[in-house]
């Protein structure tokens, strides 16, 4: 969330809720807010009484206030008692003076109402210009006033107050004035967390949006974008990780997400974090005692990263086609199965190797086995060699028909050598 603006012009309806009289907050309560957004953006540690001052005065601007309230019925007193409960919490000192103070009143229903409560076209302007705030949150602003709330659980869950899978898509996928999308921005904060981001919480909220998005469809419905694809991927195996690394954090849905992950990868082509990817499932597995799942995830990985080797080895590309190939070695030794030939048995694999949903091959053909990779490795060998050979020899022969010295690279014998890429992978 960028720094809150301290100052908003009015329109002449700016707290577009349904239920709040006139739709428009007085000129006395946007500059509580102003100045309670003032002093939360100077940084540093925030003193308890700014915080409880806010939610006391935003509600109620004093006697005349609270009797015009009363007039206008309990409903304007609970949407401005709800909004600024939401603004505080969209707030990272704002979350912890609530854990301290208000327990017994979480944030999750109030701003899941406010969502639901507003004017369908703000609703829509909210969803598209939703950003991320202090502590990685999903924070949504009003319009016309610098008035914040945060997604929660409670709009992820069921009931007509939740998120549909449509909107979810709209949520994450929607382009922002540099037309990148909320999860690509999720990936890249990630990739560079402040020091309070991502708690149990907030990655909770982000992974039941994800998962709200897909909806057990398949990913080419989610998006036909592949960059957003890959985006999904790397989005789930960083929250995997986080996941991991979190306290008290609920790992229920993990095997999911680095799962998904990895059909994510695949789809949008790069096989090479696909291979990674299926190698945390085996982690995920080993560390449960499931060796038999474990061995499965680490030989499908190791026949994905084989292949992804050869075709890099093809396309001249030889340092990422080595590490591939080192990766593939080394999931085949985790697996124990340097051996495994896809047409035959193994005490190491269950029977249905190759064709369940989660290590799916289409065909038998499609598995590389070590021995078929050392073999197919050879051949991409020999060929880069013969072709070197074959311009070194042009290269001679045109310095020999210029009367020049001799080409090549010589070993101080007069002999030319040959650059040959062995990567000494022999089982």
């Amino acid at each position: 969330m960028p720094t809150t603006p301290t100052t908003q012009p009015s329109s002449s309806t700016n707290f577009q809720v349904q239920g709040y009289p006139d739709q428009m907050l007085s000129e006395r309560r946007l500059s509580e807010l102003s100045d309670f957004n003032r002093l939360m953006n100077l940084g540093g540690k925030i003193p308890d009484s700014t915080i409880s001052g806010f939610l006391a005065r935003f509600p109620s601007m004093g006697v005349l206030d609270t009797v015009f309230n009363t007039l206008s019925g309990a409903e304007k007193a609970r949407i401005l008692a709800g909004a600024a409960h939401c603004h505080v919490a969209s707030f990272g000192p704002g979350r912890d003076y609530l854990e301290r103070h208000s327990p017994h009143r979480p944030v999750n229903d109030d701003a899941a109402n406010q969502l639901a409560e507003l004017t369908s076209s703000v609703r829509d302007n909210v969803m598209a210009t939703a950003g991320i705030g202090e502590d990685g949150l999903i924070v949504f602003t009003f319009p016309d006033v610098p008035l914040h709330f945060p997604l929660t659980m409670s709009s992820l869950g069921t009931g007509d107050k939740a998120l549909v899978r449509h909107e979810a898509r709209q949520l994450l996928l929607k382009p922002d004035g540099n037309e990148s999308s909320l999860l690509a921005a999720l990936v890249t904060r990630m990739a560079n967390p402040q020091p309070r981001d991502f708690d149990a919480e907030v990655c909770e909220v982000w992974i039941a949006l994800i998962e709200r998005g897909l909806s057990d469809d398949e990913l080419d419905a989610f998006s036909d974008d592949h960059i957003e694809i890959h985006a999904l991927g790397s989005a789930l195996m960083a929250l995997a990780r986080r996941l991991e690394e979190v306290p008290d954090a609920d790992t229920s849905r993990l095997l999911w997400m680095l799962t998904t992950g990895a059909d994510a990868f695949a789809k949008s082509q790069d096989t090479r974090s696909q291979g990674v990817a299926l190698m945390r499932v085996a982690d995920f597995h080993k560390d449960r005692g499931e060796g038999d799942k474990a061995t499965a995830a680490n030989t499908f990985a190791a026949s994905v990263l084989a292949k992804t080797a050869l075709q890099l080895r093809e396309d001249g590309r030889v340092e990422d086609a080595n590490h591939c190939a080192r990766l593939s070695k080394e999931a085949r030794i985790l697996a124990g199965t340097l051996d495994f030939e896809a047409d035959q048995h193994s005490p190491m694999l269950d029977v249905n190797f190759g064709h369940d949903d989660v290590y799916s091959l289409p065909q038998p053909s499609d598995f590389v086995s070590q021995r078929r990779f050392d073999e197919e490795w050879e051949s991409l060998n020999e060929s880069t060699q013969a072709q070197s050979s074959s311009r070194l020899d042009e290269s001679q022969r045109v310095s020999s028909d210029d009367g020049g010295s001799e080409g090549g690279v010589s070993d101080g014998d007069g002999e030319s050598e040959v650059e040959e890429t062995d990567l000494g992978f022999t089982s």
